[in-house]
């Protein structure tokens, strides 16, 4: 079980930390199905199954994503620059506000 989280650890900070998308995707890939392996230790057999089917489908679609996007040599200025920064923190902000209303 120790493994198993250290495991997920290390592959969620490495889909945090690493710069290259490919090596992201493959750290979520790792952190996932140690996720499952951990699930799998606590007798949720049927959680882990459903969990590594759809997070497997969830890390081909960043893959797919990652080829895409990796690709692109001339980016144009509103794909590397945001455009309304605080209009962005005041949305967010009030996203968060209403999940943690719902929430409690």
């Amino acid at each position: 079980l120790t493994l198993f989280v250290g495991l997920a650890l290390f592959g969620c900070s490495c889909f945090v930390t690493l710069r290259e998308p490919v090596y992201a995707a493959l750290g979520f890939a790792t952190a996932v199905l140690a996720s499952c392996g951990v699930l799998f230790m606590q007798y949720a057999h049927f959680v882990s199954a459903a969990t590594m089917i759809v997070y497997a489908g969830a890390t081909i679609i960043i893959f797919l994503f990652v080829l895409m996007f990796a690709q692109k040599e001339h980016l144009q200025t509103y794909d590397l620059r945001l455009n309304q920064p605080l209009v962005s923190a005041i949305v967010a902000g009030v996203l968060l506000g209403l999940i943690y209303y719902s929430v409690t």
